[in-house]
């Protein structure tokens, strides 16, 4: 799956903060969801313009 810039820092931010997961648990679920409705969006996104070019 492809990532964009931004995304590829946040998941490099996100793989430093699981080091300190203790103050960082809320943080990260937070991010994981957002990060999932991200690819959910452009995958369904991409389906669309799929289908259209059909």
């Amino acid at each position: 799956m492809y990532f964009g810039g931004l995304e590829s820092i946040i998941l490099t931010a996100h793989v430093m903060k699981l080091s300190n997961s203790n103050y960082y648990i809320y943080y990260s679920t937070t991010l994981t969801a957002t990060m999932a409705a991200i690819l959910v969006t452009r995958t369904m996104a991409a389906t669309l313009a799929f289908q259209f070019t059909i």
